[in-house]
């Protein structure tokens, strides 16, 4: 079970990884369908975890103890191929397809079960599960059979977290804005949503209505300066501040791009910039700045940093310095780095 919801956290921690920096952006195009779309596997995981059928995970154990969820699957395989009608089977394979990323086998999969449980008008949640695969295979889908589905499980469920999530998407990609507000407003309100996807779901409210969610708690406030900056900066120029952990040379567990630069500003950090972490981490972090002219984040061409803990209250000060040579640059960088874009 713990590496489910192990496996589970990783996967949604990817998502967001994909779709945070598109959410920044405000693209609303199809062709981002995809990197909206994933997030929701944060969603539909969550609601996968906790199945009580996964006995046969604990057979085929790794020497840490683990399930290896490729023999799992073989497994499952051989098992429905003699049993065909094993609807628990279905849907187990169908998770451990979704826990590896192939959606399109998770689809297939799914589709079994719910012919075995008699369709959609029998059980919304399988259909809602189906659904989601198809959609996490093919977001273009949204726009014609998987979204006529959503719409289809929101009648019969008008509460279903997957159909708010993907019929907003799919209203959305519409151009129905208003639709797709009032969709997300709902799902805010679903009970235990966890925090990573309710800041998803946030971001996504003030892209179409900047009033439509509450404002995210600032983790930090964070005022950037730079006296020695020239006063006419490029057009293309970008600041990014972020937050990440210096004992790690992974990426950063927070990051916001500022597009309209005018400094000295203050940038607050909040949950709903967080990259593939669901909560900071004890002790010591450092909170960044990089600046860049070329608005390209893997080359900087000043900077700044400060110690700070999640435990502290107050504003935090940075003042740019410009960066003179490339083992500088190379240092600067706080993910040597993927995840600010």
């Amino acid at each position: 079970m713990l590496f489910w919801i192990a496996a589970g956290l990783l996967l949604a921690a990817c998502a967001l990884l994909v779709s945070l920096p598109l959410l920044r952006q405000g693209r609303t195009s199809q062709g981002i369908l995809l990197g909206i779309a994933l997030a929701g596997i944060s969603l539909g995981l969550y609601s996968h975890l906790g199945s009580p059928n996964l006995e046969v995970t604990r057979a085929d154990s790794a020497a840490n103890g683990q399930p290896d969820i490729g023999k799992m699957i073989v497994q499952l395989e051989k098992r429905l191929q003699d049993s065909p009608d094993d609807l628990d089977g279905w849907l187990m394979l169908a998770r451990s397809y979704v826990v590896m990323g192939d959606y399109a086998r998770a689809a297939e999969s799914f589709q079994q079960a719910l012919k075995l449980a008699g369709g959609p008008d029998d059980n919304i949640e399988i259909a809602a599960a189906y659904a989601e695969a198809q959609a996490l295979n093919d977001p273009a889908s949204l726009d014609g059979e998987t979204g006529a589905l959503f719409e289809r499980i929101l009648r019969m469920d008008p509460g279903n977290p997957r159909g708010l999530w993907y019929g907003g998407l799919a209203a959305q990609s519409r151009g129905n804005g208003e639709l797709a507000v009032e969709r997300w407003k709902l799902l805010l309100a679903v009970p235990d949503l966890p925090d990573s996807f309710r800041a998803v779901v946030e971001n996504r409210l003030r892209s179409l209505d900047p009033d439509a969610a509450p404002p995210p708690e600032a983790l930090v406030d964070v005022r950037v300066t730079g006296d020695a900056l020239p006063a006419d900066m490029p057009a293309d120029a970008k600041l990014f501040v972020f937050i990440r952990d210096p004992s790690t040379a992974g990426p950063p567990l927070a990051a916001q791009r500022v597009d309209d630069l005018a400094l000295p500003v203050t940038v607050s950090l909040s949950a709903a910039d967080f990259i593939g972490v669901n909560e900071l981490p004890d002790g010591t972090l450092e909170v960044g700045a990089l600046l860049s002219t070329s608005g390209d984040a893997s080359r900087p061409d000043w900077r700044g940093a400060s110690s700070w803990s999640p435990d502290t209250d107050g504003l935090v000060t940075i003042d740019l310095t410009a960066i003179e040579s490339a083992a500088e640059e190379s240092d600067a960088r706080p993910d040597k780095d993927e995840g600010i874009e």
